[in-house]
């Protein structure tokens, strides 16, 4: 490519010092067409080196095809909205970044770009225009080890995963935070204008932090590396304890655990207590008839209620926080959709008791579920766990309640009542 002989007319304003002095230290250098289109073709929107700059080159150029109409901030989004996303250079660091800075120049009109050759504008313009109609993958062949991988669910992928690689988009950040017309920058313009005045604003401040991506030559990077360096800053959000424990209850149920100081344990001692009033020291036998009976009755029905209690503020917790909660299976009611307040990993008799609306099927061990008998696999859970609660007495670990077969029987019988 030759250079243009024309004459250079002189403007009646003279350039700014400052741009004199940019182009004075950067002048312009005449490339071959060649050059030009061997650069260009291999311009991306997303690449891995503003990642790991020590990871392979990979990259990833993108077309008005890939366009997707969805709520939310993306390339793709912003390219199905018929914004322009700026192109970047994914290998060759810093000895690209002149080729590049002259085609984007000539694209833009931009002053800097008057050094260049009628030849070389003439081929530039129509090359840039022909490689946004071109799709083109650099390098994603396999991933590089320095790259982070996210393993995501997919149905019908081997092993029920797919593995991700995420890479933010210089393209994006370019029109988000660019130095002289970046979204964030012009909000936070009128933020600060409005808050000089003392006067109501919309503008909330947007604030942003600072990350060395591209380390101290950020060009060895792309050239869009310095609009990735200030990211949005979010706060996270404040803990909901109360979520956490209904998100909790959700998916682990509730457990019982007798054996430690509480509400439980103090019911458990008081008929220990019990027994041992009624039990002949002698024969080793508790003293039976109704008055007995009755009582034990109402010691049996106190810790149900105990248990039913406790399920009762869980679902009641759980309630509250439906519309938070993983919605994974609908009630066959027929009304408006409503979702189980309980996972289906949990034990059935649990999660029967916390929503009574779950106790014909168990799906613990059986994902078409099997059908259940909820009161009496409920007191059986109970009395399984009354009857393991150990004290120790004597620097010895035992059974608080030494019960035999007939005896844990009638626990159970006793408990079963009180659930139907």
């Amino acid at each position: 490519m030759q250079e243009s002989t024309e004459p250079i007319e002189e403007s009646d304003e003279a350039p700014s010092t400052s741009t004199t002095k940019k182009q004075a230290a950067n002048p312009w250098k005449h490339q071959s067409e060649e050059t030009y289109r061997k650069t260009a073709e291999k311009l991306v929107h997303f690449s891995s080196k503003t990642v790991n700059s020590n990871a392979s080159a990979a990259g990833i150029r993108l077309t008005a095809g890939d366009g997707l109409d969805l709520p939310y901030v993306s390339a793709r989004t912003l390219i199905n909205a018929g914004v322009e996303l700026e192109l970047d250079y994914a290998e060759g660091g810093a000895a690209q970044a002149g080729i590049i800075k002259q085609l984007m120049a000539c694209q833009t009109n931009d002053p800097f770009a008057d050094a260049a050759t009628a030849e070389e504008k003439a081929c530039i313009r129509p090359l840039l225009e022909k490689i946004r109609d071109e799709r083109f993958e650099l390098g994603t062949g396999k991933v590089d080890l320095r790259l982070r991988q996210l393993l995501i669910p997919k149905e019908n992928a081997p092993g029920g995963y797919v593995a991700v690689t995420p890479i933010t988009s210089g393209s994006v950040c370019h029109i988000l935070f660019n130095n002289e017309d970046g979204l964030v920058l012009e909000h936070n313009r009128k933020a600060s204008d409005a808050a000089k005045t003392k006067k109501t604003s919309p503008f909330s401040f947007i604030r942003q932090a600072r990350m060395g991506i591209g380390g101290a030559n950020p060009q060895n990077v792309g050239r869009l590396t310095r609009n990735m360096q200030q990211p949005i800053l979010v706060s996270a959000p404040p803990q909901d304890a109360r979520l956490r424990h209904a998100l909790s209850i959700y998916h682990k149920g509730l457990t019982f655990d007798f054996s430690r100081y509480g509400p439980y344990w103090d019911a458990l001692i008081r008929y220990s207590i019990y027994r041992d009033e009624l039990t002949d020291k002698e024969k080793n036998t508790m003293q039976t008839n109704m008055k007995n009976r009755d009582g034990e009755t109402t010691h049996f029905h106190g810790l149900g209620a105990l248990v039913e209690a406790q399920a009762q503020q869980a679902f009641s917790l759980l309630w509250k926080h439906r519309e938070n909660l993983p919605q994974e299976h609908l009630f066959e009611t027929g009304i408006e959709p409503e979702y189980e307040l309980v996972s289906r990993k949990v034990h059935g008799v649990i999660r029967g008791l916390i929503d009574p609306r779950l106790r014909k099927t168990d799906y613990k061990k059986d994902r078409t579920g099997r059908e259940m008998n909820w009161p009496r696999e409920m007191a059986e859970y109970i009395a399984d766990a009354i009857v393991n609660v150990r004290h120790v007495k004597d620097g010895e670990s035992i059974l608080l309640f030494p019960l035999d077969d007939v005896a844990k029987m009638d626990l159970t019988n006793q408990l079963e009542d009180y659930f139907r």
